[in-house]
């Protein structure tokens, strides 16, 4: 139910009451990749990268239930990563360090192999 109405306050641009949403729906369902995904758009859409990255990686770690979907979802969050981490790189700051580093436990490197 919560996720369905994230899905729905998202389309409406409600981005904030959409990741309470999501994030609810994770409490109950913590592995679902979907809401994982969800929450990680919305942290996105707030600028909150530094939220939305372990939740990403999450995904391409294979720490979440195994969807039927689950190659299209875990190729989203690749790609969004990656956007991620080159928008970090662009910017000369702190963040670009963290940028450099690799995504937990190689996540990004075992999707590409």
């Amino acid at each position: 139910a919560h996720y369905s109405a994230g899905l729905v306050a998202n389309r409406q641009g409600d981005t904030e009451a959409a990741l309470a949403l999501f994030l609810k729906a994770l409490e109950k369902a913590k592995d679902d990749v979907r809401c994982i995904l969800s929450a990680a758009n919305m942290y996105l859409k707030l600028h909150e990268p530094s939220k939305a990255r372990p939740l990403l990686e999450k995904i391409l770690s294979g720490e979440c239930e195994r969807h039927p979907r689950f190659d299209e979802f875990a190729e989203m969050a690749r790609a969004k990563l990656e956007e991620l981490l080159g928008s970090l790189e662009r910017q000369p700051s702190a963040a670009g360090a963290e940028a450099s580093q690799e995504p937990s436990g190689g996540a990004l490197r075992r999707l590409r192999g």
